[in-house]
């Protein structure tokens, strides 16, 4: 538990992290889809709001202990579920550290994404379905089940897998759950799911795009420009699912299980529902292509209560030992001494990315008059400024970096900037400041970082720049904007 806010502080800021900093941040304003353009299903920076007004100038950093909390949380739930079904405290133990040392959790509770959250929520709903599974008496748990498990689904579409798997099971099993429960299940699963249909409802068109049509069809776009499409190609994808499963006892722990089948033991109704959800789960971590480590969220809490219920739960032979022992060094290396986190590098020198880019935010208010707009690719880098963000960068890099996917109506109804329509938007519409060095590093289909295209065009239009007292981001601004006189 000290590991996870440790991590929080000093892993170093993550490609993704802004969009979700910044949705948060413009709940203070106005909703998703209909206010601004967000890229997933909208629960949680609705959940998260309250950070909003509450860690008002420091809400990169509470996003990132919040993170940190939704893991904690999920963990010691999973250790109380193992115990409530007949694991002991010695198997419940090792469950959840094993699961705190698989490198995608160590990663998804460090950064402030929108994965802890869901995960949190479907570890609630599997654990209400299993709490009546082999004796279903209590229907109503099954109507809380259905509702977390479609609460999930609200913050995150892929995390449907799982739910519509306990779904189907419970319809294969009818004789035994009864329709009731399957109904009262179902029910509460619509219920969980009403965010999605009430938001469809008020920015069809948005959502559309948001939701289903951007994740479809740009990561593909990004790659294809970059020509770096073999991450798509099922060998890669294969390959890349081994590396985040290697990395930490994840895939030593399916092992584990798998051997406990091949070994005939007996298993509870329980225990065949969560190998059922394991499958459903994994099948979820690999949809968004390409993948990613944080994308095998769903998997994790069904994987580790079933581990915790494995009667051969820690084999006697030395190998497994040394091998569960060599696998979680690898994942806490890979998070703490590399550039995938730097954790132990910028602790040993004092730097805390999150409270550092706080600073250079709170530097950027002071420059600048309280009513400025600010805008930048990289929102966690400025949004505790105290000035005004400006919504057509909600979504951070990722619509800037599209090449068609966004007409120039659809630009201004969704307020957001394509890259190719930014000197027309910036000529109606320009910010009063733009922050670059978020995104100078080379990226995929951008060599020398995206931010070049801001450089290029601020440059051409006259702004001044001013390079921050860390030296980590430059300020660009607007020749007729109003500072605050101060000398930077």
């Amino acid at each position: 538990m000290l590991w996870l806010p440790f991590s929080a502080l000093f892993h170093d800021i993550d490609y993704d992290e802004g969009q979700y900093i910044a949705a948060v941040a413009l709940m203070r304003t106005g909703l998703p889809f209909r206010d601004f353009l967000y890229l997933q299903t909208p629960l949680h920076p609705i959940l998260l709001a309250p950070l909003a007004w509450l860690a008002e100038g420091h809400l990169f950093v509470a996003l990132r202990l919040a993170n940190a909390a939704l893991v904690g949380a999920t963990l010691i739930l999973i250790y109380r579920a193992v115990l409530a079904h007949g694991g002991g405290s010695e198997r419940a133990w090792l469950a959840v550290a094993l699961m705190a040392l698989c490198e995608p959790i160590l990663f998804i509770a460090a950064v402030a994404r929108n994965d802890a959250t869901p995960m949190l929520l479907e570890a609630i709903g599997v654990i209400l379905l299993i709490k009546n599974w082999e004796h279903p008496g209590r229907q109503w748990s099954f109507a809380l089940a259905g509702l977390f498990m479609g609460l999930a689904i609200a913050t995150k579409l892929h995390f449907a897998l799982v739910g519509v798997a306990a779904g189907l099971v419970m319809i294969a099993q009818w004789r035994r759950v009864r329709w009731p429960a399957i109904l009262l299940y179902a029910a509460g699963g619509i219920v969980g799911c009403l965010p999605i249909f009430l938001f469809w409802a008020i920015a069809p068109d948005a959502f559309w795009f948001g939701v289903i049509e951007y994740p479809a069809t740009a990561p593909w776009q990004w790659y294809q420009l970059g020509d770096r499409t073999e991450l798509f190609w099922p060998p890669v994808v294969g390959l890349r699912l081994l590396r985040f499963t290697i990395l930490g006892p994840t895939l030593l722990v399916i092992g584990l299980i798998i051997r406990s089948r091949l070994r005939r033991e007996p298993r509870s109704e329980v225990v065949k529902l969560l190998d059922i959800l394991i499958i459903a789960g994994l099948v979820a971590g690999i949809m968004p292509q390409p993948i990613f480590r944080q994308y095998l969220a769903p998997l994790y809490p069904v994987l580790f209560i079933r581990f915790g219920l494995t009667r051969t739960w820690w084999p006697r032979q030395l190998i497994w030992r040394l091998l569960i022992l060599v696998s979680t060094f690898a994942a806490l290396f890979e998070s703490a001494c590399t550039a995938g986190g730097n954790l132990f590098p910028n602790a040993l020198k004092g730097i805390s990315p999150p409270l550092a880019a706080e600073r250079d935010a709170r530097w950027i208010g002071s420059i600048m008059s309280p009513t400025s707009r600010v805008a930048g690719l990289a929102p966690e880098r400025y949004i505790d400024s105290g000035l005004a963000f400006d919504r057509r960068f909600a979504t951070g890099p990722f619509i800037f970096r599209t090449e068609n996917l966004v007409t120039r109506e659809q630009s201004e109804r969704w307020h957001v900037v394509p890259r190719a329509q930014m000197p027309v938007i910036f000529a109606d519409d320009p910010p009063d400041l733009i922050v670059v060095g978020g995104h100078r590093q080379n990226d995929v289909a951008a060599p020398h970082g995206l931010d070049t295209h801001i450089d290029d065009w601020t440059t051409a239009h006259g702004w001044s720049r001013i390079n921050s007292p860390s030296g980590e981001i430059s300020v660009y601004i607007r020749p007729d904007a109003s500072g605050r006189g101060s000398t930077p």
